[in-house]
């Protein structure tokens, strides 16, 4: 549709023509996703980077310990990270739509990343409910829980304090006039 629309115009006027804003989305959708997969790494690498210390200590300390368990253990926990990660994105992208990440105090982005943090125990925990897992299982999963919540908000306040402090470092960088 977009490129009907630039043939329809004069050849000189091609480069003015203003497209609706539904068919020029694809710079600002492209930004979102960017961010959005931004967060789900970041998110997942520090969950992956937890499980790799705690499985290389594993490692050293049981004579049983094999390469592939770190690996194994990294994997699973960046996946937990993973999801923490993309439905604290999608909380941030919903609940704060047309804010800079400047605007919002750091204590709210923390806030979403503790909900999203505590999403895959809670998730987990939905599923054993369906497929009728015993009762006992669900005391650790509150624990993760608890544990994910918590780092889920200190890995987002600080990409978001991180954040902020490159805008103000750019800010701080613009030329200046010398003054004559």
């Amino acid at each position: 549709a977009a490129a009907r629309l630039r043939e329809a115009a004069p050849a000189a006027d091609r480069k003015s023509v203003r497209l609706p804003r539904a068919l020029d989305g694809g710079m600002h959708l492209t930004r979102q996703f960017k961010a959005l997969a931004r967060i789900t790494i970041m998110f997942a690498g520090a969950w992956a980077g937890i499980a790799g210390v705690l499985a290389g200590l594993r490692y050293v300390t049981d004579q049983d310990g094999s390469l592939l368990r770190v690996a194994t253990d990294m994997t699973m926990y960046g996946a937990v990270g993973a999801i923490s990660g993309l439905v604290t994105a999608l909380i941030l992208a919903r609940a704060e739509a047309g804010r800079q990440v400047e605007q919002l105090p750091t204590s709210r982005i923390a806030t979403w990343g503790m909900i999203g943090g505590a999403t895959p125990a809670s998730l987990f925990g939905l599923l054993g409910l369906v497929f009728g897992a015993p009762a006992d299982s669900y005391l650790p999963l509150m624990g993760l829980g608890i544990v994910s919540g918590g780092l889920g908000a200190v890995v987002a306040a600080a990409g978001s304090a991180a954040a902020k402090r490159g805008s103000l470092e750019a800010a701080d960088t613009k030329p200046r006039l010398p003054a004559t």
